[in-house]
């Protein structure tokens, strides 16, 4: 009986803690989109107006940022010193993608920066930046309003779903 008692304990910890998981994430999206607004502006205020080279630029951009975003930026910044700017920004957004709470229509956003980074004239590059830009604000938009619907949702769906396998244990 104890033992029944336990797994049906564990089962319930667990499926709340999933639950708080998912719901973590689906809260984490919108301030990461809004962090990566905040972030690609400096950027274009960093190559428009400071005439800084890009490693220079993003990691003045990440040093305004802080969290998941400013990590992906500093990264960037020390991958782009050593590889092609559209390698390096692509490999960063990679291996921060564990960090970032980002679906994947937000890293398309992202990685459409890639072949333009570092390629072009300082006007070209900040005229990607606000489309970047324009594209996050309206993603962002669309992940607050799935915030609105799906983070309560899943707070409670967690523990409901475990107190029902919990009761089928026991």
């Amino acid at each position: 009986m104890w033992v029944k008692l336990c797994g049906a304990a564990l089962v319930f910890a667990a499926s709340t803690a999933l639950g708080q998981v998912i719901a973590g994430n689906i809260a984490a999206r919108p301030r990461h989109l809004c962090d990566l607004v905040s972030a690609l502006e400096i950027l274009g205020t960093e190559i428009a107006y400071a005439a800084r080279p890009l490693p220079q630029a993003l990691r003045g951009a990440g040093d305004g940022v802080d969290g998941p975003v400013g990590a992906l930026l500093l990264r960037a910044a020390q991958l782009v010193e050593t590889q092609p700017a559209a390698v390096g920004w692509r490999q960063a957004l990679a291996e921060s993608s564990r960090r970032l709470a980002l679906v994947q229509k937000d890293v398309g956003a992202l990685m459409a920066l890639a072949p333009v980074l570092g390629r072009s004239d300082r006007n070209d590059q900040v005229r990607h930046l606000r489309l970047a830009i324009e594209r996050l604000k309206r993603l962002e938009v669309e992940a607050e309003a799935a915030r609105a619907r799906g983070e309560q949702v899943w707070r409670y769906l967690g523990p409901l779903c475990g107190l029902g396998a919990a009761v089928l244990l026991l």
